[in-house]
């Protein structure tokens, strides 16, 4: 956030004295304490999120019909074997939102609706993802950042640079609204642990607001240190997101309903816990391995 406002405004100004900035507000976000009262934020940070992907497909459509009209083709690999292991952490990373999933379970009215509701969800987030890395590969090739949106810069004319930074603006402001709620569950837990619910003091109120700047430091902390968004991507993904998706919900249903479920369905549950284990031993040593190599 910080190095893309520093593009925004001037190329010389040093994009590290928006991290102080950036470190205030969050931490100023991070005390909404309520679902509810971050429910308006989702809103937002839905609608900006969906026209800043529906910008960047244009762009990579644009870049596309470019290269196939000029006769000029990025470089393109169907498949790079030595990526797939930051691929599985990236791709269980996107989808693990059991931060999100268990207070959405608790607030909805009908616990019917659930089930169908996730999966209608899942199914258009997949597909959205399939759509957006294709397309994007498609159009802007191996030279694609991390950041899709810097890849404007291959696109001609000065509309396109005006459209870049609008895009920018609205990614930021999204990622802004959408903080506190990824922090939410982590917070909250992390709270109980340390503080007793019980006890309602100005000194204690003071005391976690001091804590919840220590972990909005932190993660900034992490951010300075790692090079790379996909590698730290991949590496939540494998060490955090991979036991939590995987390992943990199937372990736990086979033991509830052991004496319920038949073999087959024992064999497709065990299958999960055998692919989170596997994405998280390669994933986390792949991920750890590029850190360790990109300095």
């Amino acid at each position: 956030m910080s190095r893309n406002v520093g593009t925004l405004f001037d190329a010389h100004i040093y994009w590290k004295y928006f991290v102080i900035v950036w470190i205030a507000l969050l931490t100023g976000m991070t005390m909404i304490r309520t679902v509810k009262s971050l429910g308006p934020f989702a809103t937002v940070a839905t609608i900006l999120l969906s026209l800043s992907l529906f910008i960047i497909l244009i762009g990579a459509c644009v870049s596309w019909h470019l290269n196939i009209t000029s006769n000029t083709s990025p470089k393109l690999r169907l498949f790079d074997i030595s990526n797939v292991p930051n691929m599985i952490g990236v791709a269980i990373f996107s989808f693990e939102g059991i931060g999100f999933i268990l207070p959405a379970h608790t607030a909805i009215k009908k616990r019917s609706h659930f089930t169908p509701l996730i999966v209608v969800c899942i199914t258009f987030i997949a597909s959205l993802y399939v759509i957006f890395g294709t397309i994007g590969y498609l159009g802007f090739g191996d030279s694609i950042q991390d950041i899709a949106l810097n890849s404007f810069d291959v696109l001609p004319g000065q509309a396109w640079a005006i459209i870049r930074k609008i895009t920018l603006v609205a990614i930021l402001l999204a990622i802004f609204v959408t903080y506190p709620m990824q922090m939410f569950v982590a917070l909250d837990i992390l709270e109980n642990k340390l503080f007793d619910p019980a006890v309602r003091t100005r000194k204690k109120w003071w005391i976690q607001n001091l804590f919840r700047f220590c972990v909005v430091l932190l993660t900034a902390l992490v951010a300075l240190v790692v090079p790379k968004l996909n590698t730290i991507m991949a590496f939540i993904g494998s060490l955090g997101s991979a036991p939590l998706q995987y390992i943990f919900p199937s372990t736990i249903y086979i033991l509830i309903y052991r004496d319920e479920i038949n073999i087959a369905t024992k064999a497709l549950i065990g299958s999960y816990v055998v692919i989170g284990f596997v994405a998280l031993i390669f994933g986390t040593y792949t991920s750890l391995r590029d850190i360790v190599l990109s300095y």
